[in-house]
């Protein structure tokens, strides 16, 4: 996949003109995981990895080169014994053809269907949060209380 490439999470792969990838800021795991995308230039073509079981203690991680290592997260103190993680590559056409398919395989690997996202208040309304991250977190307009300044 020469060309553009980006990930979630605010990470970056990406390769070069030469088609060497250049990994930076790319741990992929726990608390602060998700899927790695990659796509080409046009968006005509993409790969998707991700965890497909323990998603939080599941981890990609860039090594050396163009390599990426896969597994339990690396500050784990000991595994279990008949503890497992898997993983999910993907490649396909588009970019959101491949990430709908890929989450359609995960719900049905679990055995999950999409009515409890379209019947979440929270999905289906736009609604602004206030916790930490927020713009207005710890800060209100001048003169302002928190109830003012949300009116």
């Amino acid at each position: 996949l020469a060309g553009r490439v980006g990930q979630f999470q605010d990470k970056r792969i990406y390769i070069d003109p030469n088609g060497q990838y250049h990994l930076a800021n790319a741990t992929v795991g726990g608390q602060q995981g998700g899927l790695v995308l990659l796509f080409d230039a046009t968006g005509s073509k993409s790969l998707v990895l991700s965890a497909a079981s323990s998603f939080m203690a599941a981890n990609v991680h860039p090594v050396a080169g163009d390599r990426l290592a896969m597994g339990a997260m690396g500050r784990t103190g000991s595994i279990p014994a008949g503890w497992s993680v898997t993983f999910v590559l993907r490649y396909a056409s588009g970019i959101r053809p491949n990430i709908q398919a890929w989450g359609a395989a995960l719900r049905a690997r679990y055995g999950r269907t999409e009515d409890a996202r379209r019947g979440d208040l929270t999905n289906t309304h736009l609604g602004y949060s206030t916790d930490n991250g927020a713009f207005y977190y710890y800060e209100t307009e001048k003169k302002k209380n928190y109830h003012e300044t949300l009116q």
